[in-house]
């Protein structure tokens, strides 16, 4: 049996992006080349790692085997490579981040890291809290940042920071300037919030304690920014990380509502597979990540785990 590292960086590049021709743009071989290189990689091993329907192609069960096995051994490869060349890292660290933890978190680490590594360039995909896991689950990304810790076999959960949830309103609203407000009234009100499937939003389902929770949602977007603005223009009341809404709050655009009865807080954390091994490009960048959290969030929330399945809801209906 003769099998190529060539070989298995083509099958982990068109692993991960489901796609030959993205695969072959990502070794910078031709679509033809890259074929070639799997057809002759499934018959040394005998076996096939791919459904192919036209030409739609889906990693099969074999695949996904092979998927952590190529991927330690590419990165051990790129450890050896080394050797023989300066001790600088090089290379495209992949991360997934939720919208907060980018904008808010990882641009200062990104800054610091580039500085001290000019040979490497950061690939930053925002994308909503259960993509995350799902990608970095399908190693489609290096390393992956969100919110509240997992209970995914398959992925290691590092408890990083502290990070709070906050309802706001707009400065003439009746709740501006209260000494605080009931679950129950917050529950009366209109909602500007996030998409269904983002990470704050399920913590507020959380905090409600109600999966049948029927909050009037008045306004839905992708985007903090968007809900921001809905509320400052009357829309009704929201709901996002604290982090976000320095500037608001300081300015007195918005103003943060006390909610005693109503938890909020929440953990970030980085995300990386459990048996993958991690060369020295993701464990730099890891240490230094780990520089900026929090000392005693491990202990803290360490232990405790919660089931995100992809059918998991977010408890909050839409009227």
């Amino acid at each position: 049996m003769r099998i190529s590292l060539r070989q298995l960086a083509v099958f982990e590049a068109v692993a991960r992006h489901e796609s030959v021709s993205r695969g072959a743009d990502d070794v910078a071989i031709s679509q033809s080349a890259a074929s070639m290189a799997i057809k002759e990689l499934e018959e040394s091993l005998g076996i096939t790692l791919f459904h192919r329907q036209g030409r739609k192609l889906t990693i099969n069960e074999n695949g996904r085997r092979l998927q952590p096995m190529a991927r330690s051994l590419l990165a051990r490869a790129r450890e050896i490579e080394r050797f023989s060349s300066s001790d600088e890292l090089q290379g495209l660290l992949r991360i997934a981040a939720t919208e907060t933890i980018a904008d808010h978190v990882l641009g200062p680490i990104c800054g610091r890291f580039l500085k001290q590594h000019p040979g490497v360039s950061i690939k930053i995909e925002t994308t909503k809290w259960l993509n995350v896991f799902n990608m970095v689950e399908n190693m489609a990304c290096d390393l992956g940042f969100a919110e509240a810790p997992c209970n995914r076999g398959g992925l290691i959960f590092e408890p990083l920071m502290n990070d709070e949830m906050v309802v706001f309103c707009a400065p003439d609203h009746p709740f501006a300037g209260r000494d605080q407000v009931s679950r129950a009234e917050l529950a009366k009100e209109r909602w500007c919030l996030r998409s269904a499937g983002s990470a704050g939003r399920h913590k507020l389902a959380l905090g409600f304690d109600a999966v049948t929770a029927a909050l009037q949602i008045t306004f839905e977007a992708d985007t903090g920014n968007a809900v921001k603005n809905a509320v400052r223009s009357g829309f009704g009341i929201g709901c996002l990380s604290r982090r976000t809404l320095t500037e608001e709050f300081a300015s007195g655009a918005l103003v943060p509502i006390t909610t005693p009865d109503l938890p909020l807080e929440r953990v970030f954390g980085m995300l990386h597979p459990r048996h993958v091994y991690r060369g020295s490009l993701q464990e730099s960048f890891s240490a230094i990540v780990r520089e900026s959290a929090d000392h005693d969030i491990g202990q803290r929330f360490g232990n405790q785990a919660l089931d995100i399945s992809s059918d998991v809801g977010d408890g909050l209906t839409t009227h």
